[in-house]
């Protein structure tokens, strides 16, 4: 069975993620601190990669990027800030391994932070196959 970007990302999206306030299907139009932390998908590709010498297909590749918006750089201090970073990250990252031995379509996942801009942002690129 393929493994389609729709499915993978409802997948993903429907994961319990410790540190987490929102969930969305889609980047927000707009930011309101009571929802934060707020997970959105961003950046989806997909791929197929065919099995040399033979005219079976391979298998499907797809790739999501999951950004968490932890919260606003002038809101706390930047220790609290960095601790929910924390949180987030141990909660992201749990839920993700429990998604891959659940499903079996997660293949690999990196997560990084991004603190240069006027949020607390955690990005997670997150690769699957199927």
């Amino acid at each position: 069975m393929s493994l389609t970007l729709t499915t993978f990302a409802a997948n993903l999206l429907g994961m319990s993620v410790t540190g987490v306030a929102r969930i969305a299907e889609a980047p927000p139009q707009q930011l309101n601190s009571a929802s934060m932390p707020f997970m959105y998908p961003r950046v989806p590709e997909t791929e197929n990669g065919a099995v040399v010498f033979t005219s079976v297909a391979g298998l499907d590749v797809v790739q999501l990027e999951l950004v968490v918006i932890v919260e606003a750089a002038t809101v706390n201090t930047y220790r609290a800030n960095f601790a929910k970073v924390k949180t987030v990250i141990d909660g992201l990252g749990a839920a993700l391994k429990a998604e891959a031995i659940a499903r079996n379509q997660i293949d690999r996942w990196e997560i990084h932070t991004d603190s240069e801009n006027e949020y607390w942002v955690i990005v997670a690129v997150v690769e699957g196959s199927g």
